[in-house]
């Protein structure tokens, strides 16, 4: 895609944004509200002086109509691009409603999310939240190196540690972890297998069903305390355990049996994967007290947007598709 105005209004701006908040948030522990509000007005102000300068030279701003992913009208471009924002608003509160970042990281997202142009999600998973790809850019990048420098030091430390059974104690605490988690393994499970008949009866498209499937895990591995508290209840375990077993036996008997076990293998493997990072490590970092230093997650949100500036789309797409 060739650079156009919105680029050079913008990319500065963001570039200045990123490197002002990550520094506020760097040394003070939080992002001022100043450079929230900048972010803001530039926006409006560009958008705003662009839609008059199209009164009178149409011709000259037509091309950013058409250098987008959303092809279309001007009208449909700002709608578009306000909905993306608005998405991104209403995620980052949910996010800072659960105590999962601050409500600076919030308000950050959105104006990250408002003053990047369209076009640079060329590969993205929900229509009107296009900005989601942002996201998911940032968070991983910080659980990889959050997850590598947490498996170094925890590494390092049985390395360097002469017990002869520290390798042992680890093994064990990993695996009562592991343990502690079948609850919440058998609900994902149950998640997942509802979410394959779901594609199946609705003849649902791999980017659709893939989207879903995204979305599913998100809510597992963020709403992991909610669901392990639910687990706690005796009768609503039981109640699981009844309807799964029944649910399973219920698909190895159907067509879809092949397509399940597939699918239960590769959940399985990548349940255990991912909880070895977001379960296991950190427990083990704080059991040893062997844990890294916090970044401030502005200047994830950063290295998230240039990122997603540079691959026009996600990590996870680029794996997928």
């Amino acid at each position: 895609m060739t650079p156009d105005i919105l680029d050079l209004a913008f990319l500065p701006a963001l570039a200045a944004v990123c490197a002002a908040t990550s520094f506020s948030d760097l040394r003070e522990g939080k992002i001022r509200n100043i450079w929230i509000m900048s972010g803001l007005a530039w926006a409006g102000a560009v958008y705003l002086a662009l839609s008059l300068f199209r009164l009178y030279f149409p011709e000259l701003t037509e091309p950013l109509v058409f250098n987008t992913l959303y092809n279309g009208s001007w009208g449909r471009l700002l709608l578009l691009t306000a909905l993306n924002a608005l998405c991104a608003l209403t995620c980052g509160f949910l996010l800072f409603h659960f105590n999962l970042w601050s409500a600076g990281d919030a308000k950050l997202f959105f104006v990250l999310t408002l003053l990047l142009p369209l076009k640079y999600y060329f590969r993205h998973y929900i229509p009107v939240f296009p900005g989601f790809n942002l996201f998911l850019n940032t968070i991983t990048v910080a659980a990889v190196f959050v997850w590598t420098e947490t498996a170094w030091k925890v590494g390092r430390f049985a390395f360097y540690n002469k017990e002869k059974n520290i390798w042992k104690e680890m093994a064990g605490a990993a695996a009562a972890e592991v343990k502690g988690a079948t609850g919440l393994v058998l609900l994902a499970g149950v998640a997942f297998s509802l979410l394959m008949c779901a594609t199946h009866i609705f003849a649902l498209g791999q980017r659709a069903s893939t989207t879903l499937t995204l979305l599913t895990m998100l809510a597992l591995l963020f709403g992991g305390k909610l669901l392990n508290k639910a687990l706690q209840n005796g009768t609503f375990r039981l109640r699981l355990g009844a309807f799964a077993a029944v649910f399973f036996a219920a698909l190895l008997l159907s067509s879809l049996r092949l397509q399940f076990l597939r699918m239960a293998l590769v959940m399985s493997a990548t349940f255990l994967a991912l909880y070895l990072f977001v379960g296991i490590l950190p427990s083990l970092s704080a059991k040893y007290k062997v844990g890294g230093g916090d970044m401030p997650f502005a200047t994830w949100l950063s290295v998230g947007l240039f990122s997603t500036i540079l691959i026009k789309g996600s990590f996870l797409y680029l794996l997928l598709f």
